[in-house]
């Protein structure tokens, strides 16, 4: 059974990669030969799992594939381990019957770079008292996928302005967001990419002698 269907994987790097493989096995798995592998344009396919017999070859991997993938004898199941973005790209599960290719099915991968924590900061002195009217800045670097930025205040959303920059294979994200301090705040700053999110939490106390920050200090008059 050729699977049309393309499926799509992404997994951040370092993480473990499952792709999935759509093919229904009419017989008993011991008398296939499943191949899992990575077609690379202009030379050989690189073979990621090689099973025969009810077994995996070890040796019969491409050398950055040993160790680091597995099939699940129970339904064909390919992990990959330690991901890189060099792992990226289409794979092919192919089932062989008697010397008969009976099944095909390709999955895509994706390996995304995760950003960076964020990292609030504000525009506050201990020279500073009129500390109602803030400025908080919130800075996410080195993801591989374009990001966006949301917030929440109090768990109500509102709009960080941000920018976004790169230097051709990364991006680096920087917020910023206006305050008029009337009350006590919890803010977050979220960075999404992909299928993924980081984000970070910055309390602010409205009340003298002092916020409630990383750092705490007197605003003294």
């Amino acid at each position: 059974i050729l699977s049309q269907e393309l499926t799509k994987v992404a997994v951040q790097a370092g993480d473990e990669a499952k792709l999935p493989c759509k093919i229904t096995i009419g017989a008993s798995l011991e008398s296939y030969y499943i191949y899992w592998q990575k077609p690379i344009p202009g030379n050989s396919d690189m073979v990621v799992i090689s099973f025969k017999n009810g077994k995996e070859f070890e040796s019969e991997k491409d050398k950055s594939y040993k160790n680091r993938s597995k099939i699940d004898n129970q339904n064909l199941t390919l992990s990959i381990s330690s991901v890189t973005i060099n792992d990226s790209g289409t794979y092919k599960c192919i089932a062989i019957l008697q010397n008969h290719r009976e099944g095909e099915a390709s999955i895509d991968l994706s390996v995304i770079t995760p950003f960076s924590k964020p990292i609030i900061l504000d525009n506050l002195s201990s020279e500073r008292c009129d500390s109602t009217n803030l400025t908080l800045r919130c800075l996410s670097h080195g993801g591989s996928s374009r990001p966006e930025m949301f917030g929440f205040i109090n768990k109500k959303a509102v709009n960080w302005t941000s920018t976004v920059t790169s230097n051709k294979t990364l991006f680096n994200i920087t917020g910023t967001l206006h305050l008029n301090m009337t009350e006590n705040m919890l803010v977050e700053c979220l960075v999404r990419f992909s299928d993924f999110h980081v984000s970070t939490n910055y309390s602010l106390s409205k009340f003298p002698p002092f916020y409630v920050k990383a750092i705490l200090f007197y605003c003294i008059t």
